[in-house]
């Protein structure tokens, strides 16, 4: 057995209770269909953690504390916004990994889970942005250029969607607080948030 077998049996050992935990342990009910979108659901987020530990060269994976664990599958099973899934697989995958699950935070959980699929996208998009809007701001400054654009203004050069929605979606993130409201920066919290959620 060699050292990618090796590790490709520890992430199972790790990720196997993402696929095979119980309805009855989540404290959830339903159907069958309910049943099946949930399974379908929790076989994306394990295939999906699984690729990022590898992208990320994660060796030697942790098995996450049950308070970590359930309330992110809690969550994620009933997820079918893809930009969405995508946050809790960054998430649980961060919390496998040895060297960042020390900086995980149960704040973390409770603002994905009031995130739409929008959100995740503006949030996915923030930090390039941010700096974009800093060296528009610099030289602005340093050259009196036109006026600053808004950061919905921005955002929707990444995001072809209305910057009305785009708005609303850095209202939320800025209530979740992630976002400074004048929506320019990342707060404290929105700087632990990338760092560790869309770690890469």
């Amino acid at each position: 057995m060699d050292e990618q077998d090796l590790i490709k049996g520890a992430m199972e050992v790790v990720l196997r209770p993402i696929v095979s935990i119980t309805e009855d342990v989540l404290g959830r009910a339903g159907g069958d269909w309910l049943h099946e979108v949930r399974t379908r659901n929790r076989k994306r987020l394990h295939d999906r953690t699984e690729e990022l530990l590898r992208n990320r060269k994660v060796t030697d994976p942790v098995e996450p504390s049950t308070n970590v664990l359930l309330p992110i599958l809690a969550f994620a099973q009933d997820e079918q916004a893809e930009e969405v899934l995508e946050f809790w697989a960054q998430l649980l995958a961060s919390s496998i990994d040895k060297e960042r699950r020390k900086n995980f935070r149960k704040r973390f959980v409770d603002a994905i889970s009031q995130m739409d699929a929008l959100d995740a996208r503006v949030m996915s998009n923030f930090r390039c942005t941010s700096e974009e809007f800093e060296y528009r701001a610099d030289r602005r400054r340093e050259f009196a250029v036109p006026p600053l654009p808004r950061m919905a203004e921005l955002l929707e050069q990444h995001i072809p969607v209305p910057e009305a929605r785009i708005q609303v979606s850095l209202e939320n993130l800025a209530r979740l607080g992630l976002l400074s409201g004048d929506f320019r920066r990342a707060t404290a919290f929105g700087t632990e948030f990338l760092d560790f959620v869309l770690a890469s």
